[in-house]
């Protein structure tokens, strides 16, 4: 389950990313775009077997801007 997870991150789903100007970072795919950054992680489902592979798109945006209005910083501190 493992090997076919990984097959498809790297064969898959990294080459769509880049495509799109994305970097990886163990599971994390990001881009800043202007006061923009976009992030999908990747998350295995608990339940995976040697037949079937799942796992979760989790997407987010953060705005510097908005951080900088807000009085927040990207590591979250205020």
């Amino acid at each position: 389950m493992q090997e076919l997870f990984k097959k498809i991150i790297n064969t898959d789903l990294k080459p769509l990313f880049a495509k799109h100007g994305y970097s990886k970072k163990n599971l994390n795919f990001y881009k800043s775009d202007g006061n923009l950054i976009y992030n999908f992680n990747i998350q295995k489902a608990k339940y995976n077997t040697s037949s079937q592979v799942r796992f979760y798109v989790n997407c987010g945006v953060h705005s510097t801007e908005l951080a900088e209005l807000q009085g927040v910083g990207l590591n979250g501190d205020i």
